[in-house]
């Protein structure tokens, strides 16, 4: 820990004094503030968080929210006040989302305009790629996210654009130092709601005042140990006092149902059903509510959920590292030589870009002739069985999946593959939903590389193997069960053939006269009415002769 704050100070003088390996443990700040003697050591106070066990953690990453490291970076720099229609042929990426008077970061006469606007947009579409990446979400699908009609991507794209280009005073001029307007709060709430973030704690609010942890390797990249101390503004949009605007979040799903639930309890027994229908809507609402209300005991942890998390920051940073450097393993990484993208590295051998899995690919699909003197932004382009942003993940495969839904669908066996353990125990306890479940994931899994826990699927299934293994597959399914069924209808043919058979002898032999002696009329039929003789046994059983059987059938005493 103390190698990790002489780290910390020096990064933060300015001083390359330490060689800090990058894959550090995470720091807490207000540590860092306490030895650097700065301002902050003491922000905001030990919280406690309960436990929900009841809840599902989803897309709870850290930086928990797109742009929170430019949120701690724009509130540290020297902000100059900017019009949008003087600077809007300089953008491309946040162009329908910058205010029409914006907060540029101080740059000095080595750079011009064009310049500076694009390298503050490059930072804009480095956290909106990276922090899709960290939800499995590959943004190449997703280039333009003004056009998109995902409001999970269109609300990431909010964020960071109104992170990097805030407001600036309205009636400032150009070129004069301005104040920072913060995203607003309902720009951050329609974040979590569009995207669905879940953390299980009260972790995750738009507005705080307190530090935050930030792992070694950042403080030495960034020179700060804070991401941010006040999260953002506390004002709902539009105004000018905070940047952007969105609807206003809904109020809690837990809270609602909590309120059915009171008000099924309410409800006149005579107005449901015999069978308690409102018992259940009680119970379904009361776990609906359990599922989505956190606790307010003081029993918990003391670290936000999305806090103990590794930052993905650190998971996509590349370091530039020789071949014989790495397999010596005594190589450590100088201050400041973690990027986020090994693309930007100019001189960097081929092999080592993208992990060796991948090509450098621009990330605007068309050129913008405002920037022709400014280098492209490029971005690593995965092949196909790899993924993240530095083509160091590999992909689960497309073909493995689909035979498991082919073969071990019904048992969950796909699912299961995908990751996705809730649902495979699901479709398991089902047997595949009955088999209609079977049939759709087959159908949904083979068609095209479905997204998994970790990524989409690698794209190695031909659509003609699909598509012929699929139509025989059912076919042969099909003529099995057309002979299963055809067995099935020949043997109930036989049967009633039989049954037929036996009841027209039935009849038959009832309608044949038969004389009876007197004594038949007044007990059971003698062996004298027919005939026969008696067997030892004292009873014909089923070989009694036609005789007997035509006395008891006409006998007075037959059915």
């Amino acid at each position: 820990m103390v190698g990790v704050r002489r780290c910390a100070a020096a990064a933060a003088a300015a001083m390359p004094l330490c060689r800090l390996p990058f894959a550090a443990a995470l720091v807490n700040t207000s540590r860092i503030g306490a030895d650097l003697g700065q301002p902050g050591a003491n922000l905001g106070q030990p919280e406690s968080y309960s436990t929900n066990a009841a809840c599902t953690k989803r897309r709870c990453v850290n930086p928990i929210f797109p742009g929170l490291q430019g949120l701690a970076s724009m509130e540290r720099s020297a902000l100059q006040c900017q019009k949008l229609n003087e600077t809007k042929q300089f953008l491309q990426f946040c162009k329908a989302a910058v205010p029409e008077t914006f907060a540029l970061q101080q740059f000095n006469s080595s750079l011009t305009l064009a310049e500076a606007v694009r390298a503050q947009e490059i930072e804009a579409v480095k956290a909106y790629r990276y922090h899709l990446a960290a939800m499995n979400v590959d943004a190449w699908e997703h280039r333009r996210p003004d056009l998109s009609q995902d409001s999970c991507v269109r609300s990431i794209w909010l964020m960071v654009c109104n992170t990097y280009f805030p407001r600036a005073a309205h009636d400032c001029a150009v070129g004069t130092p301005t104040a920072l307007f913060k995203p607003c709060r309902n720009t951050c709430e329609n974040y979590l709601q569009a995207c669905g973030v879940e953390c299980c704690d009260e972790s995750v609010k738009c507005v705080f005042d307190r530090p935050m942890l930030v792992s070694a390797a950042s403080l030495v990249a960034t020179g700060s140990a804070v991401l941010s101390t006040s999260g953002y503004a506390d004002e709902l949009g539009p105004s000018r006092t905070c940047t952007g605007s969105a609807h206003r979040r809904a109020g809690s799903t837990g809270v609602l149902a909590l309120l059915l639930a009171i008000a099924g309890v309410a409800l006149p027994q005579a107005s449901m059903p015999s069978f308690s229908l409102r018992r259940v809507a009680v119970v379904v609402a009361l776990a609906a509510s359990m599922a989505s209300l956190q606790g307010c005991s003081i029993v918990g942890h003391p670290t936000a959920a999305w806090e103990e998390k590794a930052s993905y920051l650190l998971d996509f940073q590349f370091v530039p590292v020789s071949s014989e450097e790495k397999q010596s393993g005594a190589w450590q990484a100088p201050p400041g030589a973690a990027v986020l993208n090994s693309c930007s590295l100019p001189g960097l051998p081929t092999e080592q870009r993208c992990g060796g899995h991948g090509v450098c690919r621009a990330w605007n699909a068309t050129a913008n002739p405002a920037l022709a003197q400014v280098a492209p932004l490029t971005f690593c382009r995965c092949d196909r069985d790899w993924a993240d942003p530095e083509c160091r993940t590999r992909r689960k495969s497309q073909a493995k999946a689909f035979f498991l839904s082919l073969f071990a669908g019904f048992l969950g066996g796909d699912r299961f593959y995908l990751g996705q353990y809730y649902v495979g125990f699901l479709k398991l306890t089902s047997l595949g939903g009955l088999g209609v479940w079977w049939v759709y994931d087959i159908a949904y899994i083979g068609s095209a590389p479905v997204y998994a826990e970790n990524y989409r699927l690698a794209a190695d299934l031909p659509h003609w193997l699909y598509v012929m293994t699929s139509v025989s597959f059912f076919a042969l399914v099909g003529v099995l069960a057309l002979n299963m069924y055809g067995s099935e209808v020949h043997q109930n043919r036989s049967k009633s053939k039989m049954l037929r058979a036996a009841e027209e002898e039935y009849f038959k032999v009832r309608n044949v006269p038969v004389d009876h002696s007197a004594a038949d009329f007044g007990a059971m039929p003698m062996g004298a009415s027919s005939g026969t003789a008696m067997p030892p046994s004292g009873c014909y059983g089923t070989m009694a002769p036609p005789g007997a059987r035509a006395m008891n059938y006409a006998g007075p005493y037959a059915p």
